[in-house]
């Protein structure tokens, strides 16, 4: 798969390449990027999964830096580390996230956190999370 915005090979599951994507700057001046993706590219950021070893609870959430920093608000909370379990690289988290919220809204728990039927592996999980991001790729495309 192409990148939008170059001629750059760019990973199946995104829509631009690593290039464009590591330097918003290449994308300064350009419309299509401003339209398609919101406002301002500061929307992009990381959407992680947390997982809490004790209640067998996971964490999907967003920060504008990588997963790993936002680990330490959630240890204020929790008897035992947490364990950042992916993160994935997204134009407008807020909205990946809301997005991830609603396709797994069957399994929420509380808040951010959702509990999955234990024989739910954590590779399944993985895979339900990176198919709910291409989702919203999808929507976001039309």
């Amino acid at each position: 798969m192409k990148c939008k915005y170059c001629d750059n090979d760019a990973a199946p599951a995104y829509l631009i390449c690593k290039e464009c994507l590591q330097n918003p700057k290449r994308l300064e001046g350009r419309k299509k990027f401003l339209s398609r993706w919101g406002d301002s590219p500061k929307q992009a950021g990381w959407i992680y999964l947390v997982k809490d070893p004790l209640h067998k609870l996971y964490k999907i959430g967003y920060s504008y830096t990588h997963g790993e920093s936002r680990l330490d608000d959630v240890r204020a909370f929790l008897p035992l580390d947490p364990v950042l379990i992916h993160e994935v690289r997204v134009y407008d988290c807020r909205k990946a996230e809301s997005v991830l919220h609603r396709y797994f809204r069957r399994f929420h728990y509380n808040r951010e956190w959702f509990k999955f039927p234990f024989w739910y592996s954590e590779k399944s999980i993985i895979q339900k999370f990176e198919i709910g991001l291409n989702e919203f790729k999808l929507k976001r495309g039309k």
